[in-house]
């Protein structure tokens, strides 16, 4: 399978060719935005304060954030293989400053097991990233003087119907949960790639994007950012389905 290659617009800023409408799939029960809320708030206080590989320091703040976003989508995910057959453990350790989880989904169905990596963006993202100070050239994640292999690496896009109350509850944990309740959160179909695509298809290919390079969703999109570190990535049209898993 041949990738696609991102365009850039007349001032150099990368975009997706080839935008994937964001789609309802699903939507995440008030049990499961509760217990993402809360793990991430204990997260915020134990989590390293650096990203991976850049120099930006986040606050507490910051990384309630960052781990919020980040389990939704893995419970988000987690709900689709369920239903698919899978039987799915999310991680919810906390691993203290300067350490990182060695995996977001362990994923058992008929004697096989696999670990799954996910990366959760908003709702009109439309390019899976993957730092690539994390990964060897034979795709071997190997952060926190660990190494492992990802069999597969999913993206997961959800829709926060009010930003406010999630960020709200981090300044007011210690008040009653219940305005969690009026949080409702959608997701569309998650997408994956296989170890195997990752290495000949992204990493072989060097499909990268530079540190400092500016990248946006569309073509027509107003706002984009710059990126921190260099990323392997590819465009959410070139990922499968998650009801593909098996075929």
């Amino acid at each position: 399978m041949s990738y696609y290659h991102v365009p850039k617009d007349s001032v150099g800023t990368y975009y997706a060719q080839f935008p994937v409408k964001f789609t309802e799939f699903g939507q995440l029960s008030e049990e499961q935005v509760r217990e993402a809320a809360f793990f991430s708030i204990k997260a915020s206080t134990q989590t390293k304060t650096n990203s991976h590989n850049g120099n930006k320091k986040r606050t507490e703040f910051d990384i309630y954030k960052d781990t919020l976003e980040g389990k939704l989508g893995e419970l988000a995910v987690t709900t689709q293989a369920q239903k698919l057959g899978y039987d799915v453990d999310v991680d919810f350790n906390n691993y203290g400053q300067g350490k990182w989880d060695s995996y977001d989904l362990k994923v058992f169905k008929n004697s096989t097991i696999e670990s799954w990596q996910i990366k959760t963006s908003k709702s009109f993202s439309q390019l899976f990233l993957l730092e690539e100070g994390d990964y060897g050239k034979n795709g071997i994640y190997k952060y926190n003087k660990q190494q492992m292999i990802y069999n597969k690496f999913f993206l997961q896009r959800i829709k926060i119907n009010d930003n406010r109350i999630l960020n709200d509850f981090f300044y007011r944990r210690n008040q009653p949960d219940s305005m969690l309740s009026k949080v409702h959160i959608t997701y569309d179909i998650a997408r994956f790639l296989t170890y195997d695509e990752l290495v000949n298809q992204i990493i072989k290919e060097n499909q990268m994007l530079k540190a400092g390079w500016r990248i946006k969703a569309t073509e027509f999109s107003s706002n984009s950012c710059a990126l921190e570190v260099n990323n392997y990535y590819a465009q959410l049209c070139d990922m499968h389905p998650i009801t593909k898993l098996g075929e």
